[in-house]
């Protein structure tokens, strides 16, 4: 990738950022749940797994899809314990 490429990608990524204020998500992911309209999909990812904060995270937001956008599947990838 070359260094205008890399400027553009950067240039679009903070165009379209969300900023969250974990300390009030209910407010934050107004914005995040009308971006996604009437999308029949959404796949939401991690930085890292296993972390406990990003699993709340995920777990309102996917509260907010079921309730407010009738979404009726969720799949998870996740690892299998070793116990």
């Amino acid at each position: 990738m070359s260094g205008r490429e890399k400027c553009i990608n950067r240039d679009l990524i903070k165009k379209h950022i969300i900023r969250l204020d974990l300390n009030n998500p209910k407010k934050d992911y107004n914005e995040l749940v009308k971006c996604i309209g009437n999308a029949q999909i959404v796949l939401i990812g991690e930085a890292s797994h296993g972390t406990e904060e990003f699993y709340h995270e995920r777990c309102l937001i996917t509260q907010r899809l079921i309730e407010e956008k009738v979404f009726i599947v969720v799949a998870c990838e996740a690892d299998w314990p070793d116990t």
